[in-house]
Order: C-alpha cells, then structure tokens, then sequence
C-alpha cells in the first residue's frame, strides 16, 4: 500500500469523518488589539499584515482608477505588486499570532525579513515612478511614507521577536 492510498475508504474515516464536528479556533481574547483583530468582515488578522493588505489595495484601486494599471507591465504596477506580496508575507508570519501559545519566534522573524525585502523593493520602485514622473507626485510620496511607516513596524516587530529566540 503506497502511503496516503487506502484500499477502501473504512481506513481514511478513521482520520476525518463528514459528520465530525470541528471545534472553531477562537483567538486568545487578551491579546486582541496586539496579535488580531477583526476586519470589516469578521476574519481575524494581525493588525500590521491588515494594515498593509489595505494599503496594497487602497493603492492598486488608485493607480488602476489613474490607468497605472495595464497589460503592460510598469514600474508602478510592480511596485503595487510588490506592495501586495509584502502584505501576503506578512500574513504568513503574523496572522497565527493570535492563537498561538508556543510562537516559534524564529519563524515569524523569517517571515518578516521575507515581507521587508519586498517592501524594499516596492520602496526602489516608488523611486523609480518618481524619476520617470510616472504618477502624480504627491499621491506617490504619501505612499511611500506609508512604506517607510510599514518598514518601521516591521522592523520594530522584528527586533521584538529576535529578543525572545533562545
């Protein structure tokens, strides 16, 4: 029998049946505010990986409203992806923060370093949108305080997390 086959299925329910009901996890109601939050629709997410989810799409709904947004690949549509994959890094790394007793404090400061080198690059990009004068400079120097402002808390969380390895 290869493993994960089973030659019928009496073995598979042994493990997980249909009617089984599993218990929803809850997030630990004293760290509300630090490790979760509740979204507009009542998912749970760290408020920094929150935070940078909606400031991806807050841009990405800006520069696609400017037609920033193409088929044709930019240095401001790479940045807004850039954004966007920070965001889903620092989901990643944070989001479980909430339910977690045992954090593996390695583990979120892979996570993080992971997010910041996207941030970095979004941040060199922006740069680069701005000596093209690629988008209106203005909109594009609020975004990229908004990075830097995102850098720090992800630096911050780092150093936080360093503390308690070992």
């Amino acid at each position: 029998q290869e493993r994960g086959i089973y030659e019928d299925d009496s073995e598979q329910d042994f493990f997980y049946d249909d009617d089984m009901e599993i218990e929803e996890l809850m997030p630990d109601p004293l760290r509300e505010g630090i490790d979760w939050v509740r979204d507009e629709n009542g998912e749970i997410h760290h408020p920094l990986a929150l935070r940078c989810m909606r400031f991806g799409l807050k841009v990405w709904h800006a520069c696609d409203a400017a037609g920033l947004i193409c088929e044709k690949e930019s240095v401001v549509q790479n940045m807004v992806v850039q954004i966007q994959i920070c965001s889903a890094k620092l989901a990643g790394a944070l989001n479980s923060l909430g339910y977690d007793d045992d954090i593996d404090n390695g583990f979120v400061v892979a996570g993080l370093k992971r997010a910041i080198n996207y941030l970095h690059t979004a941040l060199n990009l922006a740069a680069q949108a701005e000596h093209q004068k690629s988008m209106d400079p203005t909109l594009l120097r609020g975004y990229i305080e908004e990075m830097f402002t995102i850098r720090e808390d992800i630096t911050e969380l780092m150093r936080h997390y360093r503390s308690r390895i070992g």
